[in-house]
């Protein structure tokens, strides 16, 4: 097996949301003998994820973000550009927006985009669910779906290879970009101590009268958690049942809208640690998503580490994550997930069941040790084949 020299850049170095997938890529592939060097902005930098990387004696390179928010995310970075010029570096992979791939174009390396899908209608996200859109919210909106397209768009095919994180993505990028991408490499999601309590063997019992239910994720309204709110609401069980939404607060207004709508019984989790994360997923008896721009769903996987099936909406990759009837149930409106998660409630010995077979399917496809294999490979066919043309160009 071939050892490279392979620089990862990203946004920031954080366990936090889709920023854990660049960190967990780069641990496993400096586990499998690889020289990993990481690029981000110093932005709030978590002291414990910098510590586990410098463990697997992974190279960091904290970079100061320009305060302009147009340079932020349009020119190239100085100092990114110099270093991967000076070094001789076999493969860059670009887990970021514009300006580290302009950096790695200039330093002329070997650029791997990992595509994680493209949100649309960021602007709109400011909006509560509730709120009308005007006319100018609406102008405001296209403004900004505009940049991130072109963005993307450029992104793409500046890229040599491109690597999509499902399926869904795969078709996507090349409905929106016409661009095949080179290969589909998912992400794992084994990165927590997975510790099964006594509770487990008691799922199926008859008597068990309290239930819990757990949705993770940045909360904004694309996240559907006032659906979820929704559909508890709508419950008709003599079980009490909760609802745990834990993630980054990231939208205060929603949030606080959320607070207003929920009963007493959904609680809220804000900016949990791994510790507290871990603690969820344990005590959970069943996972949740509402998801509409479900590019992978890493929580999903999470969750199925710890035994726990999920019933989610079948939005983009859901189904890749999720054999319906098997490791969980995928619905397509609030009326259904209400059909379902009363069935799995009242029949708790095939919520067990799926919990079970959605463990068994996450350890084989959906681990990061697997994931990390599947980029070797990927390198090794890549290398293999630049090599050939190099051959043939000196003939």
């Amino acid at each position: 097996m071939r050892k490279f020299k392979i620089a990862i850049l990203t946004e920031s170095i954080s366990s936090n949301s889709g920023a854990r997938a660049p960190v967990e890529i780069a641990k496993n592939l400096a586990n499998l003998g690889h020289q990993i060097e990481i690029f981000a902005y110093n932005f709030q930098p978590q002291k414990s994820t910098i510590a586990d990387l410098k463990s697997k004696k992974v190279e960091i390179h904290l970079l100061k973000k320009p305060r302009n928010p147009v340079f932020a995310r349009l020119l190239p970075n100085k100092e990114i550009a110099q270093t991967l010029k000076d070094q001789n570096f076999d493969f860059v992979l670009l887990a970021a927006f514009l300006p580290f791939l302009f950096s790695a174009k200039l330093a002329r390396r070997k650029v791997i985009k990992i595509y994680m899908g493209t949100q649309f209608g960021a602007y709109l996200e400011n909006k509560l669910p509730n709120q009308n859109i005007n006319i100018l919210d609406r102008i405001a909106n296209l403004t900004v779906d505009a940049f991130i397209y072109l963005s993307e768009l450029i992104s793409a095919h500046l890229s040599n290879q491109t690597v999509a994180i499902s399926h869904y993505c795969a078709e996507e990028m090349e409905r929106l970009y016409r661009r095949k991408v080179n290969d589909v490499i998912y992400l794992g999601g084994n990165h927590f101590p997975a510790k099964f309590p006594q509770y487990n063997q008691e799922l199926g019992t008859r008597n068990q009268k309290q239930f819990h239910l757990l949705s993770v994720s940045r909360i904004t309204p694309y996240k559907g958690f006032h659906i979820l709110i929704e559909v508890l609401k709508s419950l008709k069980t003599n079980k009490r049942v909760t609802l745990t939404i834990a993630g980054k607060k990231e939208k205060s207004n929603y949030f606080r809208y959320l607070k207003k709508i929920a009963p007493k019984n959904v609680l809220f989790v804000t900016n949990p640690s791994d510790k507290q994360l871990v603690n969820l997923f344990q005590t959970c008896n069943l996972y949740l998503s509402a998801d509409r721009y479900l590019f992978f769903g890493l929580p999903i996987v999470e969750a199925a580490f710890f035994k726990k099936a999920t019933i989610a909406l079948n939005y983009a990759a859901a189904k890749e994550l999720i054999i319906n009837q098997k490791t969980g149930l995928l619905v397509t409106s609030q009326e259904e997930f209400i059909k379902s998660l009363t069935k799995l409630i009242n029949q708790p010995h095939q919520m067990q069941t799926l919990g079970r077979n959605a463990y068994l399917n996450v350890e084989k496809k959906f681990t990061w040790q697997t994931i990390a294999l599947k980029y070797q490979q990927f390198f090794e066919k890549w290398f293999e084949k630049t090599n050939e043309e190099k051959a043939v160009l000196r003939q």
